[in-house]
């Protein structure tokens, strides 16, 4: 069992820069035999709870997001894109989460989709259609950041041409773009999801992307 973390006094320097977050934790397990004492963690006075896999994916994110959620007001989605993956059952029924965040399970959790992630809009309206069509109610539960920004079909096909391209050194992704997306946000020369409602804009910034 791992002991609690130290909280950074409010009045301190590191207390002011936490902010929101007042805890971070962040744990890398390898032992299969690893087992932690939440009984711990009931200690922490957090204001937030972040979930961080350190494993390159498959660590039970989701899962453990659901398992936190009924506990939570607010559940936010940080990074990444529609490559994620996680199944959650809950009263028999099996729900797939790709972009959407997983604390939509909960019917008292709100649910936002941050600015740091990249947002392919047809996933979205999807992965929605998909949820409601098993019952699940997201009226008024999911929030996106108009800063998001936006996935296009035509940067999974540059990242399957670039995986192409690699032959044998390939990162082997999942093609859904994702990192061709943070490329263009780090050039400065991507869509945000608020000018796509700003058609003259929209159109210049889409064009100068597909010409390269």
């Amino acid at each position: 069992p791992i002991a609690p973390p130290s909280v950074p006094d409010s009045q301190s320097f590191a207390g002011r820069c936490c902010g929101v977050v007042a805890v971070a934790i962040a744990v890398s397990v390898s032992d299969p035999e690893y087992s932690l004492n939440w009984a711990q963690l009931d200690s922490v006075a957090a204001m937030a709870t972040i979930i961080l896999g350190s494993q390159w994916g498959d660590e039970g994110k989701g899962k453990l997001t659901d398992i936190l959620c009924p506990s939570f007001r607010y559940c936010a989605r940080a990074a990444g894109g529609h490559n994620a993956g996680h199944s959650i059952v809950a009263n028999g029924v099996s729900y797939s989460f790709h972009l959407l965040p997983s604390g939509l399970v909960n019917p008292k959790c709100v649910n936002l989709i941050g600015s740091g992630v990249v947002f392919h809009v047809p996933s979205f309206f999807k992965e929605l259609a998909e949820l409601q069509e098993k019952g699940l109610d997201t009226t008024d539960r999911i929030l996106v950041s108009d800063r998001c920004q936006v996935n296009f079909d035509l940067h999974a096909a540059v990242d399957g041409l670039e995986e192409v391209e690699l032959g044998s050194r390939k990162l082997g992704t999942t093609k859904r773009g994702i990192g061709p997306s943070y490329s263009c946000r780090a050039a400065r020369n991507g869509v945000r999801v608020h000018e796509i409602f700003d058609e003259e804009t929209f159109e210049r910034k889409l064009r100068q992307l597909a010409t390269g």
